[in-house]
Protein backbone atom coordinates (compact mmCIF):
# COMPACT_ATOMS: atom_id res chain seq x y z
CA UNK A 1 0.00 0.00 0.00
CA UNK A 2 1.21 3.46 -0.83
CA UNK A 3 1.61 5.92 2.02
CA UNK A 4 0.30 9.22 0.57
CA UNK A 5 2.36 11.54 2.77
CA UNK A 6 5.67 9.95 1.87
CA UNK A 7 7.93 11.69 -0.63
CA UNK A 8 9.31 9.51 -3.44
CA UNK A 9 12.71 9.31 -1.69
CA UNK A 10 11.05 7.56 1.30
CA UNK A 11 8.22 5.68 -0.45
CA UNK A 12 10.30 2.70 -1.60
CA UNK A 13 11.52 2.09 1.96
CA UNK A 14 7.97 2.18 3.36
CA UNK A 15 6.76 -0.15 0.61
CA UNK A 16 9.55 -2.62 1.45
CA UNK A 17 8.63 -2.50 5.15
CA UNK A 18 5.00 -3.18 4.31
CA UNK A 19 5.98 -6.35 2.39
CA UNK A 20 6.91 -7.77 5.83
CA UNK A 21 3.37 -7.22 7.14
CA UNK A 22 3.95 -3.86 8.84
CA UNK A 23 1.48 -1.04 8.14
CA UNK A 24 2.97 2.43 7.84
CA UNK A 25 0.86 5.45 8.73
CA UNK A 26 1.12 9.05 7.65
CA UNK A 27 4.39 10.84 8.34
CA UNK A 28 4.41 13.30 11.20
CA UNK A 29 6.89 16.19 11.68
CA UNK A 30 9.59 15.42 14.23
CA UNK A 31 9.37 18.97 15.63
CA UNK A 32 13.12 19.44 15.25
CA UNK A 33 14.94 21.96 13.05
CA UNK A 34 15.99 19.08 10.77
CA UNK A 35 12.72 19.20 8.85
CA UNK A 36 12.48 15.41 9.15
CA UNK A 37 9.26 13.45 9.32
CA UNK A 38 8.70 10.13 11.08
CA UNK A 39 6.59 7.22 9.88
CA UNK A 40 5.34 4.71 12.45
CA UNK A 41 4.89 1.17 11.13
CA UNK A 42 3.40 -1.33 13.62
CA UNK A 43 3.53 -5.06 12.95
CA UNK A 44 5.08 -8.28 14.21
CA UNK A 45 8.47 -10.01 14.13
CA UNK A 46 8.20 -13.76 14.63
CA UNK A 47 4.80 -13.20 16.26
CA UNK A 48 6.02 -10.50 18.68
CA UNK A 49 4.53 -7.00 18.59
CA UNK A 50 7.02 -4.66 16.95
CA UNK A 51 7.32 -1.20 15.46
CA UNK A 52 9.51 0.16 12.68
CA UNK A 53 10.22 3.89 12.82
CA UNK A 54 11.40 5.60 9.64
CA UNK A 55 12.87 9.11 9.76
CA UNK A 56 13.31 11.03 6.53
CA UNK A 57 12.24 13.79 4.18
CA UNK A 58 12.30 14.65 0.48
CA UNK A 59 16.07 14.02 0.45
CA UNK A 60 15.71 10.41 1.61
CA UNK A 61 15.68 8.14 4.63
CA UNK A 62 17.84 9.29 7.55
CA UNK A 63 17.19 6.42 9.99
CA UNK A 64 15.31 3.16 10.42
CA UNK A 65 14.66 1.78 13.91
CA UNK A 66 13.15 -1.60 14.78
CA UNK A 67 11.64 -2.02 18.24
CA UNK A 68 10.58 -5.58 19.08
CA UNK A 69 8.76 -4.54 22.25
CA UNK A 70 7.12 -7.88 23.08
CA UNK A 71 10.34 -9.95 23.19
CA UNK A 72 13.51 -9.84 25.27
CA UNK A 73 15.34 -12.30 23.01
CA UNK A 74 18.06 -10.41 21.08
CA UNK A 75 17.99 -13.12 18.40
CA UNK A 76 14.42 -12.18 17.48
CA UNK A 77 15.48 -8.56 16.98
CA UNK A 78 18.59 -9.53 14.98
CA UNK A 79 16.62 -11.78 12.63
CA UNK A 80 13.87 -9.19 12.29
CA UNK A 81 16.38 -6.47 11.45
CA UNK A 82 18.05 -8.76 8.90
CA UNK A 83 14.71 -9.28 7.15
CA UNK A 84 14.08 -5.54 7.33
CA UNK A 85 17.44 -4.76 5.69
CA UNK A 86 16.69 -7.24 2.90
CA UNK A 87 13.16 -5.88 2.35
CA UNK A 88 14.22 -2.25 1.98
CA UNK A 89 17.40 -2.92 0.02
CA UNK A 90 19.44 -1.10 2.65
CA UNK A 91 23.02 -0.30 1.80
CA UNK A 92 25.21 0.38 4.79
CA UNK A 93 27.65 3.21 4.25
CA UNK A 94 30.66 3.86 6.42
CA UNK A 95 32.00 7.38 6.31
CA UNK A 96 35.33 8.10 7.89
CA UNK A 97 35.43 11.41 9.74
Amino acid sequence: ARVPSAPPAVQATLTGIETLGFRCGEGIPDNEPSGQFQWLCPGKVEGFGSTVLVDGNAEGVAAITLDVHESTDPGVARRGFGRLVDAVGLTLVYRRH
